[in-house]
């Protein structure tokens, strides 16, 4: 994922650099899906279309845990992987010419939960 954000800022400072000719817009964001970028292009005075990535990886070193009841207990040896992430495409329109606009669009979840472990007697 961190390829696919690297690439995608790289192509925003290439659109941005050409934007002469176009109303181009770049935002970077953060919120509970990660760190990312949206780029905006102005279709018509009052319809943009946005695209937007956003990711965060988190790694957990491996944890022991013990584990069982008063007649049989062991260890588990545990890790835990979270990648948040989400991909959009949107069309935005602004109904009245000023700041309100409608929204819709297509939006991926691109999150991931990996979970590993075994049970250590």
């Amino acid at each position: 994922m961190v390829r696919k954000l690297t690439g995608f800022f790289s192509l925003a400072f290439l659109f941005v650099a050409n934007a002469s000719a176009v109303d181009l817009g770049v935002g970077l964001k953060a919120g509970t899906l990660g760190t990312g970028v949206d780029i905006t292009v102005a279709l018509t005075n009052t319809i943009n279309a946005r695209i937007g990535v956003t990711s965060i990886d988190i790694e957990d070193d491996e944890e022991t845990i013990e584990v069982g009841d008063s007649g049989s207990t062991g260890d588990l040896d545990a890790e835990l992987g979270v990648d948040f992430g989400a991909t959009a495409l949107l069309i935005d329109w602004y109904v009245f010419d000023g700041t309100f606009h409608l929204t819709g669009g297509f939006v991926r979840n691109d999150s991931q939960l990996s979970f590993a472990g075994a049970l250590q007697d």
